[in-house]
């Protein structure tokens, strides 16, 4: 197939199964029911109570995993309507772009493979897993839809390859890139020790395999040789979904610090002053009054939030990196300077007044030390502790990497709630009730 629809028809529409049937009557093509499987996922529900700027509990109010990807969802179908509508786009380029249904199916799915507890679980599974492969979310969120989400048996939801593709944002094996001098075991766990390499598996390279097969050899040979943190080359859809990714964090996550007055005033105002000359002119500027409205009532709150998303959104391109690879690969979405540079710093000053504070930090220590004493108590015993289904899985490895990858499937896949009452349940004096339940 040629044309406009041969980025969106086989082979990147195709299952790893070999599904091609549908049901009878439905309407709905490739991406319209892969975005619906995600969404009818439990771990898409998980995400409801897993941690995403701060802990689960704390607030009514602040954002989760699961309404941080509904609102990148929402930004990456603007960005491409954005796209679609710039009349100044090339037709290479205009050909490529995905539809609307498959960006907000990548958006809703690329934060499901994160741990409980945010970084802090994550950078304790990649301790407790430091012989065996390592973790990191992003390579977990492969493996879950790829192999263990239900669906379709061994082929978790069983997506299009095109979906597959967008969600991988670090095209790296794990083994690639050595591991740091190992710290003392008996030592406090500190985070810089044992902060993931932002990379894939090794237990998941068929999968990649698969999803790699339409491209060249020189073209894989590029795509895998990117650095570890994936900024050499990524497909399109993959790059729109880093840029909503962005905004979401720096804007509405900025939203919820301001709220729970983590952020103040004079710390914005002062942020403004230094990039307001260099955003001045621009379509869709924010203006002076749009970033006091930030710190006014709710409704003047929400008009400014709004018009800092459509601010970036607005200033989003496509700049072609390589004319020698297929259009899939040498497009990649772009955010024009300044406004590259104002996102940046709204994400830094999150960093710097939110996430680097001392009490943050313990939240996120504490929930470090949940996971990793969890992983050593079922690994210890896992027969006596894992669920029903996660124990079939456990006797069915083919060795020790395989049986502890199952354990940390296991605990990945809990939410902060069920992490929580599943380590009161094993080690506090009055902890009760069933906790462990089936995930």
């Amino acid at each position: 197939m040629t044309g406009p629809n041969m980025w969106l028809a086989r082979p990147w529409s195709e299952r790893r199964s070999g599904e091609t049937d549908t049901r009878r009557g439905d309407w709905r093509r490739w991406y319209e029911r892969d975005r619906a499987r995600i969404i009818h996922s439990s771990a898409f529900r998980g995400l409801q109570t897993k941690t995403q700027l701060l802990g689960i509990g704390g607030s009514d109010f602040h954002r989760t995993r699961l309404t941080h990807s509904l609102e990148t969802a929402q930004i990456s179908q603007s960005i491409v309507g954005k796209l679609a509508a710039d009349a100044s786009l090339p037709e290479a380029a205009r050909d490529v772009l995905p539809p609307p249904a498959l960006m907000e199916a990548i958006a809703l799915a690329h934060d499901l493979g994160h741990p409980p507890f945010g970084h802090g679980g994550e950078i304790a599974l990649n301790r407790c897993m430091r012989r065996h492969g390592g973790f990191e979310g992003n390579g977990q969120t492969l493996r879950l839809i790829a192999r263990l989400e239900a669906h379709s048996g061994p082929f978790g939801l069983d997506l299009a390859r095109r979906t597959l593709l967008g969600v991988l944002k670090y095209p790296r094996p794990r083994s690639r890139d050595p591991w740091p001098a190992e710290a003392a075991m008996d030592a406090p766990m500190r985070a810089a020790d044992w902060r993931p390499v932002k990379s894939l598996f090794d237990a998941d390279l068929p999968v990649v395999d698969w999803i790699f097969a339409p491209f060249t050899p020189d073209e894989r040979a590029l795509i895998e040789a990117s650095r570890a943190d994936g900024t050499d080359f990524r497909a399109l859809d993959t790059s729109l979904l880093e840029l909503a990714d962005d905004i979401a964090y720096g804007v509405h996550d900025l939203e919820d610090a301001i709220v729970l007055r983590l952020i103040a005033p004079d710390q914005v105002h002062a942020l403004w002053h230094d990039h307001r000359n260099d955003v001045a002119g621009l379509d869709g500027a924010p203006t002076d009054a749009a970033i006091a409205a930030l710190f006014a009532d709710d409704s003047a709150r929400k008009r400014a939030v709004g018009l800092l998303v459509n601010f970036f959104v607005v200033h989003i391109g496509l700049r072609r990196e390589n004319a020698r690879v297929c259009p899939l690969l040498a497009w990649t979405g772009v955010l024009a300077q300044p406004a590259a540079t104002l996102l940046r710093a709204l994400i830094d000053l999150l960093r710097r007044q939110v996430i680097e504070q001392p009490v943050v930090q313990m939240l996120e220590f504490r929930g470090q030390d949940i996971v990793r004493r969890l992983f050593d108590t079922i690994a210890g015993d896992p027969a006596r502790f894992l669920p029903t289904v996660w124990r079939g899985r456990w006797r069915a490895s083919g060795d020790e990497t395989e049986a502890l990858r199952t354990i940390c499937d296991y605990i990945s896949a809990m939410t902060d709630e069920q992490a929580t009452r599943n380590f009161e349940l094993l080690f506090a004096a009055r902890g009760g009730g069933m906790a462990f339940g089936v995930l």
